[in-house]
Formats: structure tokens, C-alpha cells, sequence
């Protein structure tokens, strides 16, 4: 067999391999693809928590408010803490926007202006949680980023109790996603964050019990 031969054979084999090990990656994401639209389509249910309760709100469409108004007017939780406000929007100028009663804005509603992104949102929610001593959260964000924002939260807030209360955005169909390339993008955009955030979360663990 000539030198020739075997070096043909080594360099036919790469291909073949990053092949395989593509269509294997493939197939992971795929399937984790697929348990976490599931987890978004059907959050687990919960019962009503014990100790004292807070709502948090991750702004985007205006149905999560009315959602975090719900549960706050239903008495889920003590107060709602609505996070990623615009700095310029005022808590006056919000509630006649939602058109809610100024005594439930005035006494139970508190606006958090400095998140700009999910990770933001759960800086602003833990801080807003540990002031109020509370051992249970209501989240309320669309159903495709619950687990992103749950995973962000857990990360700083270990031993709180997380309850989802999601929303099925207006124009997602959740239920056909693969029918609508629209739909498809979003969760496939979304799954690729909460990816990364997983990967982060779990980077940014290993290192601190290494520092240990």
C-alpha cells in the first residue's frame, strides 16, 4: 500500500466525521428543541404558595400587565413589582394607559426602571424580593420565555419559590409552531438564549466551587 493511499484514506475520513458529529448536534438540539416548547406550551401547575407572596411583571406586551393585575387584584400576592419599565414612563402615566384604580397603582405597585434585558429583570426582581421578604414570586412573562427567566432567577434567588404564571403572546401558535415560520423563529431564537444562559449559569457555577 502506497504512502499515497493511506493519506487519501485519513482525508476521506475527516469529512465523514464532522459529518456525524454534526448530524449528532443536530439531533440534541433538536430534541432538547422540542422538551422546552413543550415546557413553554404546558407549565407545570401549582398550588397557592404559604408565607408571604410578591408578583413580578417582565414588561413586553401589555396582556403580562394585565395578568400581574389579576393576580394582584385576586390577593395571589402583597404587591407587584413591574420590571423593565421605560425610564420615562411614569407610574401615573402607566396606570391610565392600563386604565387601572390609582389606589391599587398608589399603595401595591412598584415600578422597576433599570433592566435591559432578562438577566436585568432578575437583578431588579431579587432586589425588589429580598426588601420585601418574600419566599414566594409569581412570574408573569410569555410562555416561551418562562424558562429563561425562571433559570435567571433561580440563579439568584436558590431558595425562593418561583410560581409561572405565563401569557400566550398574541400572534405565537404555540400549539402548531412548526406551521408557522414566524412562530418557529421566535422559539428557535428563544431556545438559543436559554442555551446560553444554561451554559453561563453553569460556567459561572463550576467556577465558584473551583474558587472554593
Amino acid at each position: 500500500m502506497s504512502l499515497f493511499s493511506v493519506r487519501d484514506r485519513k482525508k476521506k475520513r475527516w469529512p465523514r466525521a464532522a459529518l456525524a458529529a454534526i448530524a449528532i448536534a443536530a439531533a440534541m438540539w433538536l430534541g432538547a428543541f422540542l422538551r422546552f416548547i413543550g415546557h413553554a406550551a404546558t407549565p407545570p401547575e401549582t398550588t397557592a404558595p404559604a408565607g408571604r407572596a410578591g408578583i413580578v411583571v417582565l414588561t413586553g406586551t401589555s396582556d403580562r400587565l394585565y395578568r400581574g393585575l389579576d393576580l394582584l387584584r385576586q390577593g395571589d400576592g402583597e404587591r407587584l413589582l413591574i420590571s423593565g419599565v421605560n425610564p420615562r414612563m411614569t407610574k401615573e402615566g402607566l396606570r391610565r394607559a392600563m386604565g387601572a384604580k390609582k389606589d391599587l397603582f398608589d399603595c401595591c405597585i412598584d415600578l422597576g426602571d433599570k433592566a435591559r434585558d432578562t438577566a436585568g429583570n432578575a437583578r431588579e426582581a431579587a432586589d425588589w424580593a429580598r426588601r420585601g421578604g418574600y419566599d414566594t414570586l409569581y412570574i408573569v412573562t410569555a410562555s416561551y420565555h418562562m424558562p429563561r427567566a425562571l433559570l435567571e432567577l433561580q440563579k439568584l434567588l436558590p431558595g425562593m419559590r418561583l410560581i409561572p404564571r405565563p401569557v400566550d403572546p398574541p400572534g405565537l401558535k404555540l400549539r402548531r409552531w412548526w406551521a408557522w415560520p414566524r412562530t418557529a423563529w421566535v422559539l428557535s431564537g428563544e431556545f438559543n438564549k436559554y442555551l446560553f444562559s444554561l451554559l453561563k449559569t453553569s460556567f459561572q457555577g463550576s467556577r465558584q466551587t473551583h474558587i472554593r
